[in-house]
């Protein structure tokens, strides 16, 4: 399946399915009556903010960050608890994860009104699910309005309950000041159709912590003007990046140290094979 983790590749949805596009919004699957579904709507599930892995190949729904799982857990479905749901639909977490739609059980009265309750209006019925859409999500990369050091409670606090601004960001920074918050920053234009990379266009008068929604992993590398700067875990396990003040273009790439030393083995291994199989012929020429 060609299937990027930033964009629902309709294409490849079967013929007859009408599913709405989601561009570069984020699509949460909230099911807990166990049914099993069909594979376009697994696809939607792999999808789901939270419950997988941003990576070169797409989002895995059994890798979910253990960290994240401590205070959100799901199981190997990809699906959450009931209890979660009903914590993470109306909370400002979601907003900040970029979940425009979510989909849903038909004929599912309680599921319906944890939804429309947190703001969601059902958008129309489809073969197997309902979709529903909200129009409050923030967009995949802000500038934080708040910045504060990450705890789990803190973060459960501040985004969970609701008592802290919608763009605050709880940032793990073990020996380095925190960066500034940047509520007048703006993101000008931003790309995030490539699963291994992003770019970005931002401007700050004061600088300061822009939060991308796309899972932080030691693989992912950021830029500022082509200098590498620090990758920020914010918020649990999103990335957030310490920007300085004026218009600077932004960049992430994933790169893999793991695949780098398995390509480089590999070149070894192939060179070795070569070298070996000369010497047995100049041995055999000998002989």
């Amino acid at each position: 399946q060609t299937f990027a983790p930033y964009l629902i590749d309709e294409p490849h949805a079967p013929a007859s399915a009408r599913y709405a596009p989601s561009g570069e919004a984020r699509i949460l699957p909230v099911h807990v009556d166990r049914n099993r579904y069909d594979i376009y709507p697994r696809l939607l599930y792999q999808s789901a903010t939270m419950l997988g892995v941003d990576s070169v190949t797409g989002c895995t729904t059994s890798m979910a960050p253990e960290q994240y799982l401590t205070y959100l857990p799901s199981n190997s479905r990809g699906l959450l608890p009931e209890e979660v749901y009903r914590e993470l639909l109306p909370s400002h977490l979601l907003r900040g994860l970029n979940v425009r739609y979510a989909t849903a059980p038909l004929q599912n009265a309680e599921i319906d009104g944890w939804l429309r309750s947190a703001g969601f209006r059902r958008e129309r019925e489809l073969e197997r699910v309902a979709l529903y859409r909200i129009d409050v999500e923030l967009p995949r990369a802000y500038f934080a309005s708040e910045v504060h050091p990450f705890s789990e409670a803190e973060l459960r606090r501040g985004l969970l309950q609701n008592r802290a601004d919608v763009r605050a960001a709880y940032v793990e920074v073990p020996e380095a000041p925190l960066p500034r918050a940047a509520p007048e920053g703006v993101v000008l234009h931003a790309n995030f159709k490539k699963p291994n990379s992003a770019v970005m266009q931002v401007d700050s008068a004061q600088g300061g912590l822009l939060v991308v929604s796309a899972s932080y992993d030691p693989d992912w590398h950021a830029s500022v003007d082509g200098q590498p700067v620090p990758l920020l875990r914010t918020n649990g396990l999103l990335q957030g990046i310490s920007v300085p003040p004026g218009r600077h273009e932004l960049v992430l790439r994933y790169q893999s140290a793991a695949l780098r030393q398995a390509l480089w083995l590999v070149a070894f291994g192939a060179l070795g094979f070569t070298a070996l199989s000369v010497l047995r012929r100049r041995a055999a020429r000998r002989a």
